[in-house]
């Protein structure tokens, strides 16, 4: 009777080579690794290349096209020689359609397209080094771990860098690519010396990969703009993060108004109004310093989310609320005759307006920018009162919960697979 660990007809043999094989292969995933944070700092220099010109963004999606076509084609011919049944196919098309559909959600940000197809790759090389410490199936969640861990680090440098951001969703999207590859070779490859029952050892290399993720999620989860901005001013050379856009993670209000809609902020209710009450003259000068749209690019290094989030908050909903007064203009001379078109993007302007009139009333009555009677009676007129508003602004605040909240749920979750790994050691 056949060990369900024998190889079966189609199988990847993979023959594990010895000795200094397992330096060489954790050699080539640090270069592998090297190479995905040596892309960082060019990525946007990428983005602009590709996007500057008109055969950029095809000549790119042709590119990379061509490479996952011969990665499949490669993957084909090997089920093939070795007589392989339907169902591997099957799974084949599964997952080129699953690495397909979010390399398509990637298309317009080539830079992200590069980092998604480079961690497949490098879940291929982690296969092949854990490979040689286990044998068995729990070797594919360990790949993941350790490709997520990969990832979470790659944000916090992309973080680090003044043109980058972090964003959760890139380590999502990351730790996704590895798992495909994971799936290519559990289901499509089925490598004939991976045992269907999960060591120990794997089991606790997979815990404690994955205790380490949510370490450095729960880290970044209280690294708050104004934490940032206290050790920015405290340690050398950091200074330059309080003039960044993008932080990693932010926590506000959920602002429910009937008149209005829905909006995000920073501050409490009651924290705005103070706020609003006490600044609102020097905020109002602040803002009439820099009226246009242009002139936000000397605005924006020093009023940002660290250094005064009041200020920042009033003048995006400023910017949203002009911007969109533009854009009615704009499309009401291409279609003069869709009203419906340009009633809606005024209805916009109009909510945004309200929400400067009501919550932010001393800073925008003392300002340049408050709306003359007969305007604001014309936009009025032009609303939708039955359109249902969420504003744009600020809607990355995570209002649900608070930073230690957050950081508790992760570190308990940490703690458990900590001590779920010990307890699997001594049995």
């Amino acid at each position: 009777m056949a060990r369900s660990d024998d190889p079966a007809p189609g199988s990847f043999e993979g023959r594990l080579p010895a000795g200094r094989s397992r330096g060489r292969d954790w050699l080539y995933v640090c270069l592998f690794t090297g190479v995905i944070f040596a892309f960082i700092p060019v990525a946007r220099s990428l983005q602009a290349l590709v996007a500057g010109t008109a055969v950029g963004r095809p000549l790119f999606l042709a590119i990379v096209v061509v490479i996952a076509a011969f990665a499949v084609a490669g993957v084909l011919r090997y089920l093939h020689r070795r007589r392989a049944p339907p169902s591997r196919y099957v799974w084949l098309a599964v997952v080129v359609a699953a690495f397909g559909y979010y390399g398509w959600q990637l298309r317009e940000s080539p830079e992200e397209a590069v980092h998604f197809v480079l961690y497949g790759g490098l879940g291929a090389l982690l296969f092949r080094a854990l490979a040689h410490r286990v044998q068995d199936v729990s070797i594919y969640p360990a790949a993941i771990a350790l490709g997520a861990l990969v990832g979470t680090i790659d944000e916090t440098v992309q973080w680090l860098l003044p043109t980058r951001v972090w964003d959760i969703r890139d380590i999502f999207l990351n730790a996704v690519s590895v798992m495909l590859m994971q799936a290519v070779i559990a289901l499509v490859l089925r490598p004939a010396q991976i045992r269907l029952r999960p060591g120990a050892g794997g089991l606790r290399l997979t815990f404690a990969l994955t205790a380490g993720v949510l370490l450095c999620l729960a880290l970044a989860a209280i690294n708050t703009p104004a934490r940032i901005g206290w050790y920015a001013d405290r340690v050398p050379g950091l200074s330059y993060l309080k003039t960044k856009t993008n932080h990693m993670m932010e926590y506000g209000y959920l602002y429910r108004d009937p008149a209005i809609g829905t909006f995000r902020s920073r501050y409490a209710p009651k924290a705005l109004q103070n706020t609003d009450s006490g600044r609102g003259r020097e905020a109002a000068a602040i803002l009439d310093r820099y009226p246009t749209r242009k002139s936000m690019e000397a605005f924006n290094p020093l009023y940002t989310i660290v250094t005064d989030p009041f200020v920042l908050e009033a003048r995006i909903h400023l910017y949203r609320r002009d911007r969109y007064v533009e854009r009615a203009g704009e499309a009401e001379k291409k279609a003069p005759r869709n009203r419906e078109a340009v009633r809606q993007l005024l209805t916009v302007a109009w909510r945004e307006n309200l929400i400067l009139e009501k919550y932010f009333p001393v800073t925008l009555g003392h300002s340049s920018h408050r709306w003359s009677p007969d305007l604001r009676d014309r936009m009025r007129q032009a609303n939708r009162p039955a359109t249902a508003y969420d504003s744009a602004v600020s809607r990355h605040l995570v209002t649900s919960f608070t930073d230690w909240q957050l950081a508790g749920v992760l570190l308990a979750g940490m703690v458990g697979l900590l001590i779920a790994a010990a307890r699997i050691g001594r049995r």
